[in-house]
């Protein structure tokens, strides 16, 4: 059982832990770093990023078609050439492309109707 006070110690530790890999990184490459700093933050997208990273948290322990939505949709991300995924799974090519058309238009839908838990 994590305590309150262990709580926010863990975070305090996360959190510097974090600060000295970006003073690492901003030391190995200062123009990159400079670059991204001058860059402003996208919240908005941040937060999309969350919701859809949510949804297919729910698809994956919804239904096994959701699920097997969610699933290739995820290998989708990494490698986007169905034919590729369909040599690496044996699972056709138009039921990988259907699937993740499937899952996109369940994610655009349950945004668009703010529902992201």
């Amino acid at each position: 059982m994590v305590l309150s006070g262990d709580l926010t110690n863990l975070r305090l530790v996360h959190t510097i832990n974090c600060i000295g890999k970006v003073v690492e990184f901003m030391s190995y490459f200062p123009e990159t770093a400079e670059r991204i700093i001058d860059e402003e933050y996208d919240f908005e997208t941040d937060l999309t990023i969350e919701s859809i990273q949510g949804i297919l948290e729910d698809m994956l322990s919804d239904t096994v078609e959701q699920w097997f939505r969610a699933t290739l949709f995820n290998m989708w991300l990494e490698e986007s050439n169905y034919s590729e995924l369909a040599r690496l799974t044996g699972i056709p090519r138009t039921s990988i492309s259907q699937a993740v058309q499937e899952c996109k238009a369940y994610i655009k839908q349950r945004i668009d109707n703010g529902i992201t838990d």
